[in-house]
């Protein structure tokens, strides 16, 4: 036997009282316990409808939500990209491959220009810190390994002789080297021209460091510059601070 529906307060001979009014005004609405009581008398099916209704508006209302953050997400920053990121710190001359380096997503709006999603086998010529970005400028030319992979392309290596006044560097540092005045000058230039020690290599790039000298990788233009100070006299280096 099924059970009816309970039904509306009027029909159960419930008066349904009204608040007060001015005469000819129209009524107010009624009390609150007179809704509960109205609502309480729904068929039990109407009662789930409005609340299928209202959850599926609710859930409407967050997906469109959720929608529109993420446009405005991707309108600030641009969509991802797949990329090489450092996971721990990589010095220069080290080889990348899965133990130092993983592919992660990244905002297409904080990319370096030159970030890339391939490199095993090639080594890193300059510091990548750990949660960067791998970038092209930092990588060897090839898949080369040693000293070879760290000289920028179209250009050359020399050993300098370390001295009592060389300083302490690592591979992947940079210096510029200078040799003595140069002696062909005449005797009407510049005292001070005279005294001037001569920049022949501007931020080389050390790229071995031995227990009696040190290789940098210098320019094909500035090569014959250094070689000529060495079978001269001797070059001498300046550590340029990073930056």
């Amino acid at each position: 036997m099924t059970e009816s529906p309970c039904p509306p307060p009027h029909e159960q001979g419930v008066p349904v009282r009204f608040a007060k009014t001015e005469p000819g005004a129209l009524p107010l609405a009624p009390r609150l316990d007179e809704l509960v009581f109205r609502f309480r008398g729904l068929p039990r099916r109407g009662t789930l409808w409005i609340a299928t209704v209202v959850l599926a508006v609710a859930a409407s209302a967050f997906v469109v939500s959720t929608i529109n953050r993420a446009g405005a997400i991707r309108a600030a920053y641009g969509d991802r990209r797949n990329v090489l990121v450092a996971i721990v710190d990589i010095p220069p001359g080290t080889i990348i491959d899965e133990s130092n380096t993983t592919m992660r997503e990244w905002p297409t709006g904080f990319l370096p220009s030159e970030a890339v999603s391939e490199a095993s086998g090639r080594t890193a010529v300059e510091r990548l810190e750990r949660g960067e970005v791998v970038v092209e400028n930092r990588l060897s030319r090839g898949d080369g390994i040693g000293a070879e992979a760290l000289i920028p392309t179209g250009g050359r290596a020399l050993a300098i002789p370390k001295g009592p006044t060389s300083p302490d560097v690592s591979v992947g540092d940079r210096v510029d080297a200078f040799a003595p005045p140069d002696s062909s000058r005449s005797a009407a230039s510049s005292p001070e021209l005279q005294l001037t020690a001569r920049r022949v290599a501007r931020s080389a790039r050390v790229i071995a460091v031995g227990s009696q000298s040190l290789t940098i990788a210098v320019t094909a233009r500035e090569a014959p510059f250094v070689a000529q100070a060495l079978l001269d006299t001797t070059v001498a280096l300046v550590l340029i601070a990073p930056g």
